[in-house]
């Protein structure tokens, strides 16, 4: 897209010239890059912004949440210029806007004024921030595809010139959500896998853990945020390192100057072989913004044109061209036929084969099209393609899979290596496992104290409805006890005779069973001494006795009953008035158990309601133990493997060559190491690919208890004499008054209840 930099009339150069004489109150910058056009033709583009460094050219305000309501809000941060100060600027020669440099302007200065202070978040959200306030409130402007496409032109633009970067404005591109990448330790960062498909993002997300490589989904257009973001990390990791290494980064091993293998899986059209070369100039763009030499190699894994059989296409191919609404102008159909042609023939140039020397792919006309048809040959043809949607997830990961491993083998680089980043993982393990150690200690010390205090604070109110149950269930038995107690005395003054009868049957009875007992009892210590050989004439002997006492016992237990129906029946109506009297002492403790339970079921809920407020305080406690032992230990392979316990351990898992290089140079690195293979073992990247696995399967089970437990000492030494405090306070009410409304709202509660009972 041609701007329209040269676009500006002698009356703006006169302005220009007046403010730059005038206490240099705007800078007129000018920057141009090289670009491939859509005929593949290398143009260059101009790049024009006006900056003004003692005054606002764009309004800027942001949203905040009024404390007093709650409600969102905005507010001007700082005005803009006005309507006609900027037509001043910003005009071209008919006198009209000039909205790509207006847009661009507006763009530099927000990066300018707000670098790394500006809240962030997507690019839209800049819409909002910095251009509605301007395109929309002064010039009435919609957020239309005219305007949006200025702002993303304007964004390539500055961005390639390197004027600004995303970073710089904090913006997060949506599509990171779409990316799956490994940077730390990652012995393959250069090997980067496109898809055009966003649904097939989440598929195929173990591939990147696995192979510690990049997987992004394009969604049909690629983020520039997310592969500068990507880019940059690479340097920054890299640096990072070597900073902790105390050394030097040689040129011949920074990471930006080597060969980067993209495999995209995009449609057979033109818009996916357009992702394709988007990924390629994107890439190269970023690396040499970052200062790298290296550059992009595709390797395009689907659809190919080798992979496009006659049958293929038959089956799957579908007619193609650019949509044209019945209501078009005459101009503006032809415009668009002109659009689809030069689409056409740029997808024709980028498949061209042996096979196939004039690219494209063509089927015979279906029956009722009225687009677009070509004679090839004698037959009547219309342009095609073929979507990623007719081959399956297993053929698509295949495919990727396969190329993976053809790079890694072709390229000459160590597929062992990848035992680099797991190893890292075992020590990650490590980190987590300290971090809780430290962390349940830290709790103990810090929190715990204040957990006690609040449970003493509590424990009078709970044995208070404990005491009140005790004293309640005893005041019932007493009141009732006596009661009962005279019932019973009425009844024997009312039968003294029957009673007398009753408890003499009582005397005889046990008298009986007494004997009874004493006899069986005298009966088994004589026999017991003889167990083995008269356990038969014990049980026989016990049976003769038992009979011998059942029929007397049975005849004064029936005796006993008939007096007990006796006493039953002259009594009857005080038996009615002793269970009339338990009935109700059993309605009374029901009920005092009932209260009981709904005061504990209040009284717990007011401890859970209330220990809730150590949760945020134990969050931001294991937050900051854990995020502190990270950053203590936040170190890289290359640093760990200088630890002698490690480098010793390390001996066990790599080749005899490199086993003799790690113990001979101190300098040697298992990370760049050129012997191949560096590690031990075959196919371990064959058999977690094969299983989808996300790291390389069994391999911990490899780690020797000395090899993890040195890690596990690495992180102790470096965070034994760490201290921490409690960021977050505990903002407790006065217990004891919140205690006395719980208390008065609990009874309130019981009242109300036995009210509507």
């Amino acid at each position: 897209m041609k701007m329209d930099e040269n676009d500006t009339s002698s009356g703006e150069n006169n302005v220009l010239a007046e403010a730059k004489n005038n206490q240099n109150q705007v800078e007129e910058i000018k920057e141009s890059y090289e670009y491939e056009n859509i005929n593949g033709k290398i143009e260059t583009n101009n790049v024009r912004v006006l900056y003004f460094p003692n005054r606002r050219l764009s309004t800027f305000a942001e949203a905040f949440i009024d404390k007093d309501t709650g409600k969102i809000q905005t507010e001007i941060v700082e005005k803009g210029m006005t309507e006609e100060d900027i037509l001043r600027f910003f005009h071209k020669k008919n006198g009209s806007l000039n909205l790509t440099l207006l847009i661009r302007s507006i763009l530099y200065e927000a990066y300018r004024k707000e670098r790394f202070t500006y809240e962030g978040g997507n690019i839209r959200h800049l819409w909002y921030t910095h251009f509605k306030p301007v395109l929309t409130g002064v010039f009435g402007y919609s957020e239309s595809e005219t305007v949006s496409n200025t702002i993303g032109v304007a964004w390539r633009d500055l961005v390639e010139v390197g004027l600004v970067t995303y970073e710089g404005l904090n913006i997060t591109s949506e599509k990171e959500s779409e990316a799956e990448w490994v940077i730390r330790d990652t012995p393959y960062p250069n090997i980067i896998i496109a898809l055009e498909k966003k649904g097939y993002f989440k598929p195929y997300q173990w591939i990147p853990k696995l192979f510690n490589c990049f997987l992004m989904g394009t969604g049909g257009d690629l983020s520039r945020a997310v592969v500068h973001k990507y880019i940059r990390k690479l340097k920054e990791e890299q640096e990072f390192v070597y900073k902790q290494l105390g050394k030097e980064l040689p040129d011949e091993k920074r990471v930006l100057n080597q060969t980067f293998y993209i495999c995209t899986a995009t449609d057979y059209d033109v818009k996916g072989y357009d992702i394709q070369d988007t990924c390629r100039r994107m890439f190269n763009s970023a690396i040499k913004q970052q200062g790298g030499t290296g550059h992009v190699e595709i390797h395009r894994l689907f659809v190919r044109p080798d992979q496009v059989t006659k049958e293929l296409i038959l089956s799957e191919a579908l007619p193609w061209e650019i949509e044209k609404k019945s209501t078009l102008s005459s101009k503006k159909r032809k415009a668009l036929e002109k659009q689809e042609t030069t689409l056409w023939n740029r997808f024709c140039r980028y498949t061209k084969t042996l096979e196939n020397p004039n690219g494209g792919l063509y089927i015979p006309k279906p029956s009722r099209w009225n687009g677009h048809v070509e004679t090839i040959g004698d037959k009547e043809m219309v342009r095609a393609i073929i979507e990623m949607d007719a081959f399956s997830l297993a053929i698509i990961g295949e495919k990727i899979i396969e190329e993976v491993f053809r790079i890694i083998r072709d390229k000459n680089l160590d597929e062992s290596k990848i035992m680099v980043p797991e190893v890292m993982r075992i020590f990650d393990d490590q980190k987590k496992d300290v971090a809780e150690e430290i962390y349940e200690k830290q709790d103990e010390k810090l929190i715990q104290p204040l957990r006690d205090k609040f449970e003493r604070d509590t424990y009078d109110w709970e044995e208070e409805i404990d005491d009140e149950k005790s004293d309640s269930e005893k005041e019932i038995d007493s009141g009732y006890d006596s009661a009962l107690s005279e019932k019973d005395r009425e009844k024997l003054d009312q039968e003294p005779e029957l009673f007398d009868e009753l408890y003499g049957l009582e005397e005889e009875i046990e008298l009986f069973e007494d004997e009874r007992d004493d006899r069986i009892k005298n009966t088994e210590k004589l026999y017991n001494r003889l167990i083995e050989e008269l356990r038969w004439a014990r049980n026989a002997k016990v049976e003769r006795i038992g009979n011998e006492y059942e029929k007397p016992v049975d005849d004064l237990g029936e005796k006993y009953e008939s007096v007990e129906e006796e006493i039953d029946d002259a009594c009857e109506d005080i038996d009615e008035e002793i269970e009339e009297l338990e009935a109700i002492k059993d309605d009374e403790l029901e009920k005092v158990e009932e209260d009981y339970e709904f005061k504990m079921e209040q009284y717990n809920k007011f401890k859970e309601e209330h220990l809730a407020t150590f949760n945020p305080i134990e969050e931001a406690l294991k937050e900051d133990v854990y995020d502190t032992v990270k950053k203590e230990t936040d170190y890289r392979y290359k640093y760990i493997e200088k630890i002698e316990p490690i480098r010793d351990c390390l001996s066990s898992l790599v080749v005899d060559e490199v086993k003799q290089e790690l113990k001979d140079d101190n300098e040697f690195s298992c990370f760049d190491s050129d012997i191949i293979p560096t590690f031990q073992g075959e196919d371990y990247l064959v058999i977690a690919s094969a299983n989808k696995d996300e790291n390389i399967g069994k391999v911990r089970d490899g780690f020797s208890s000395k090899f993890i437990n040195e890690m596990k000492k690495i992180v102790h030494d470096a965070t034994r004499k760490l201290t921490f405090k409690l960021t977050k306070t505990v903002e407790m009410p006065d217990l004891e008054e919140e205690i006395e409304k719980a208390k008065e709202e609990t009874e309130e509660e019981l009242k109300e209840k036995e009210e509507n009972e």
